[in-house]
């Protein structure tokens, strides 16, 4: 009896925890306003969205698209959209003057 106590109160809550693993190969390019882009550098990332957080940001989910955005410890504004159908993910980190823009594809 106890035990279909506890699996009743524990059941919600791990059903509400919705969680996202991600692993994305892509490429990382800076953009100075007023200046071309660097070239664009190879570069792996990993994405764990839990309980509609990632990095400390808020998510919000609308059917297969997931947007993220907060600032970071630096005060910059950082945007992150995943798209799970196409299975795409942009991450951007906006500074006053400059961008650094990761775009990749994930697994």
């Amino acid at each position: 009896m106890r035990l279909l106590l506890f699996i009743s109160l524990l059941l919600p809550q791990l059903v509400s925890a919705e969680a996202l693993s991600l692993h994305c190969q892509g490429k990382t390019r800076f953009v100075h306003r007023g200046a071309p882009s660097t070239v664009p550098a190879d570069e792996q990332r990993e994405y764990q969205i839990r309980d509609a957080v990632l990095d400390t940001m808020p998510c919000t989910a609308e059917g297969s698209r997931w947007s993220c955005f907060g600032l970071t410890a630096h005060q910059a504004m950082r945007r992150v959209q995943i798209d799970l159908t196409e299975k795409t993910v942009i991450d951007k980190l906006e500074l006053p003057t400059s961008e650094l823009i990761f775009e990749a594809r994930c697994d």
